[in-house]
């Protein structure tokens, strides 16, 4: 019996608890539906403040929008007033400046030009009264009414110093070469303009002369002037011009080569002009002294009357045997 009570109670207790729970939850719910209404109502308030907010944004950007505008216009006035105020004073400045006899006047500007041509004609006239010969009777005849005789160093013309009317003449380096100085020596120069291949030049020119007795005088020449003046006077001058890609040999007047073989040709000497590194040189045969397809030896006035006299040579590197042959007996015989 008492086993039954106790069920009964049990069966109470726990329905009671059930229903506490259900209504917990009820409240709980309850919150939760009010605490997210605020909320809602929290968001829908913050988005109405956000679109005052830009509505104001926009009003303040249009103010200063207009503000610029109105800033700009003022500028654009006062540079205007600026522009007029100066175009003002320059007027102004200008009418003082006449009004203070600055400016000459029309009628002053037309009396200058009729002045002008007025005493233009005069005074040629006048100058070539005073300074022509013709004014004494310089082109008359011996029968003019002039009494006496006319002396002619009376004149202005006469009186004016001859050297005042020569104009005076450039002197070159050519100018300065005086053979009747100095005597040539029994000697061989060996002219080179490079330093790094002056040995080579000596090498060709002693094969020729291994077994003889011959003096010889190298001279590396790096500049025209004055150097040119510093070449030995000797009575052989082997000038030697290196190989280039267009094989020019001698150029044009002022040229450096150019004015060498001219100022050692003035000089007196024999003169050999040799062109080394040719490589079609290597085989000439006999009687031929340089490579035919090298049209500077016949091509350039002064190359060309020089291999008319057989003093234009093309080498490799050294003489064939018939060009050592014509260099002694040129040298040699002498």
């Amino acid at each position: 019996m008492s086993h039954r009570w106790t069920n009964v109670i049990k069966d109470d207790n726990i329905d009671n608890s059930v229903d506490m729970g259900n209504m917990r939850d009820s409240v709980d719910m309850d919150n939760m539906r009010q605490e997210l209404q605020q909320c809602k109502a929290s968001m829908t308030q913050i988005k109405q403040d956000f679109i005052s907010l830009q509505d104001n944004f926009t009003q303040i950007q249009e103010k200063i929008e207009n503000f610029t505008k109105v800033m700009n216009g003022s500028i654009k006035n006062a540079r205007d007033d600026f522009l007029h105020l100066k175009r003002d004073m320059k007027i102004l400045n200008g009418m003082q400046d006449i009004l203070d006899h600055r400016y000459i006047t029309y009628s002053e500007t037309v009396f200058l030009l009729l002045v002008g041509l007025i005493l233009e004609p005069l005074i040629l006239f006048l100058i070539a009264y005073q300074f022509f010969p013709w004014r004494n009777g310089f082109y008359g005849s011996q029968d003019s009414n002039h009494d006496g005789t006319h002396d002619t160093h009376d004149s202005p013309c006469a009186q004016v110093p001859v050297q005042h009317l020569i104009k005076p003449k450039r002197w070159t380096i050519l100018d300065q070469i005086d053979k009747t100085r100095y005597e040539l020596e029994e000697s061989i120069c060996i002219l080179s303009f490079h330093v790094e291949t002056q040995d080579l030049h000596h090498r060709i020119i002693t094969s020729a002369f291994q077994q003889e007795e011959v003096e010889i005088k190298p001279f590396l020449l790096e500049k025209t002037d004055p150097d040119v003046l510093d070449i030995p006077r000797c009575q052989f001058i082997f000038v030697f011009v290196d190989f280039n890609e267009t094989n020019v040999i001698l150029e044009n007047q002022g040229d450096k080569r150019l004015v060498t073989v001219q100022a050692c040709m003035k000089m007196g000497a024999d003169v050999f002009v040799i062109y080394t590194r040719d490589r079609d040189s290597s085989h000439l045969g006999d009687g031929m002294l340089y490579n035919k397809d090298l049209s500077a030896f016949t091509g350039h006035f002064l190359l060309k009357e020089l291999t008319a006299k057989n003093r234009g040579l093309s080498v490799n590197d050294t003489f064939t045997p018939y060009q050592k042959s014509h260099i002694k007996g040129v040298v040699l015989k002498k």
